[in-house]
């Protein structure tokens, strides 16, 4: 958990509604004429979308840069190399339970930000009770743990923020990370058949021994007194753009594990069909009533693990669990160090 400076970290936008700017809308119109993945004349696109075939051919490269795979066969005739789900704001509210609609006051689907957790840490700072959603096709500096990049590929897996208000009546912190990677962990399972996910201490999610991945948890406010937290959820779904090479550590997706794509709008809204009420009852319960369900899906639990505490100092004993504060437990020659 990272407490926020309460400066503004992103830049400023001209009130809730945000218009998305024409350049992407122009994109947006782009893609959804050629997810059919059906070869499209450069004459074709200017005829759907009404610009001239220099528009069309700046919009195809940017759509590349931003992780879209995008193939040219013959003279100016294109197609998507992958079928792209987007995200839908009707659909997720469709799917979520009739108990949960009243509590969110909106869900925002952005085409592109600079992380959908900065997008809400500039919606709270005008909203400070209002529990707010933010989900992006694509980021341009998505934020990981430990200041890493979580690179964004346009439409292919789950971007996603939720700011929740607690109030002056704040809960502890002390494992909450863990509690949020619990949830997801648990959605995956039961809600898709996901058998193979795991959680590596904190709060990052694996599968056969790589990332498939993990939250971000940003407090804003005072802690002390009126506060809300910033839940980022990223979760690989089928990664397939050239993007991907540019991710320095093992990695995987939900794809290439499952062999299913599953819907992210289905995602989304299992999500927060589990999220809100946790968040609701964590003010009584905290970590306490995921302690076990964490252990559940504990990655190397009971093995041999080097734990580092700075770069240079490391730690190795066998990972026995994780305490009551959500820390790591481990056991160095028959002595109980906490991380």
């Amino acid at each position: 958990v990272r407490h926020l400076n309460p400066k503004p970290l992103c830049k400023k936008h001209k009130g809730f509604f945000v218009q998305l700017p024409e350049l992407f809308l122009v994109s947006r119109k782009l893609l959804m004429a050629l997810c059919d993945q059906k070869p499209h004349s450069l004459q074709s696109l200017c005829g759907v979308l009404a610009v001239d075939a220099k528009e069309i051919l700046e919009q195809l490269d940017l759509l590349e840069t931003q992780g879209a795979q995008i193939f040219q066969s013959g003279e100016n005739v294109f197609r998507l190399g992958t079928n792209i789900e987007f995200i839908d704001e009707s659909l997720i509210y469709a799917l979520l339970d009739d108990c949960i609609k009243p509590l969110i006051s909106r869900i925002s689907i952005e085409w592109t930000v600079d992380s959908t957790s900065d997008f809400c840490i500039d919606y709270a700072k005008r909203n400070k009770d209002r529990v707010y959603v933010c989900i992006a096709e694509h980021q341009t500096r998505g934020r990981g743990r430990r200041g890493r990049d979580w690179i964004s590929p346009l439409g292919e897996n789950l971007y996603f923020s939720l700011f929740w208000p607690f109030g002056r009546d704040a809960p502890s912190m002390e494992g909450f990370s863990l509690s949020v990677a619990t949830i997801v962990a648990e959605v995956l399972k039961t809600g898709f058949g996901f058998d193979g996910v795991r959680l590596k201490w904190p709060n990052d999610i694996y599968c056969a021994n790589k990332k498939v991945g993990g939250i971000l948890v940003d407090v804003t406010g005072d802690i002390s007194g009126s506060f809300g937290v910033i839940i980022g959820i990223g979760i690989n779904i089928s990664m397939g753009s050239v993007l991907s090479k540019k991710i320095s550590r093992e990695w995987t997706d939900i794809f290439k594990e499952t062999g299913k794509k599953i819907s992210r709008n289905e995602l989304a809204a299992k999500i927060l069909n589990s999220l809100i009420p946790a968040l609701y009852q964590y003010k009584t319960d905290g970590f306490l009533n995921y302690k076990n369900r964490w252990s559940e899906f504990a990655l190397y639990l009971g093995e041999a693990v080097v734990m580092r505490q700075h770069s240079d100092i490391g730690y190795v004993g066998r990972f026995v669990g994780v305490s009551t504060r959500g820390e790591l437990v481990l056991d160095v020659a028959g002595e109980l160090m906490l991380f």
